[in-house]
């Protein structure tokens, strides 16, 4: 029997929100891989995205996203791993 490890993910981290869904679309349509695009929250509860194991999505997709998603705003932060190098998020702030 084969697993889809992009559905077996996609199961343990939902979208929850039709904001975040749409979101995913966009970055598909520019080229991003789907199952590399994920959303998560933070401890706080900070919702954020991620691409891939922390990789950065272009300037120029973010604002793309940013025009077709009302009252959204993806605010990039990064932190340094000395393993990694430089891990990229983006945080999701909702201007409801």
């Amino acid at each position: 029997m084969e697993i889809e490890i992009d559905t077996l993910y996609e199961n343990m981290y939902p979208h929850t929100k039709p904001k975040e869904d749409k979101i995913k679309l966009l970055l598909v349509i520019r080229g991003y891989k789907r199952s590399d695009v994920h959303f998560r929250e933070s401890l706080s509860g900070r919702k954020y995205l991620r691409y891939g194991y922390w990789n950065p999505i272009d300037k120029n997709d973010i604002e793309y996203v940013q025009e077709l998603v009302s009252n959204i705003k993806l605010d990039e932060f990064s932190i340094y791993d000395e393993d990694c190098g430089w891990k990229f998020g983006y945080d999701i702030i909702e201007n409801d």
